[in-house]
């Protein structure tokens, strides 16, 4: 397997497990529509940066990634809170 092939598989993998986390956290009553799409853009960030893993580091880099908002108007405000 070359390196394109495995990181197609990470991809689709994380893609793979947001879905399931939020099929579970709808049959449970959730409302996440907002939640739904900051997470969807964190995937799309992980992507752009190859990751392999989610951590510390890499929520860190998409974080900054939005510039100097406030965190009360940030997408994480609601997430995250």
């Amino acid at each position: 397997m070359n390196r394109k092939q495995y990181a197609e598989i990470i991809e689709a993998r994380l893609r793979e497990e947001l879905d399931r986390y939020l099929r579970i956290r709808r049959s449970l009553g959730w409302d996440l529509r907002t939640t739904e799409r900051v997470l969807w853009r964190f995937i799309a960030f992980a992507e752009s940066q190859s990751a392999e893993h989610i951590s510390t580091n890499l929520f860190l880099k998409w974080q900054q990634s939005f510039g100097r908002a406030s965190r009360q108007t940030g997408p994480l405000s609601k997430t995250l809170s």
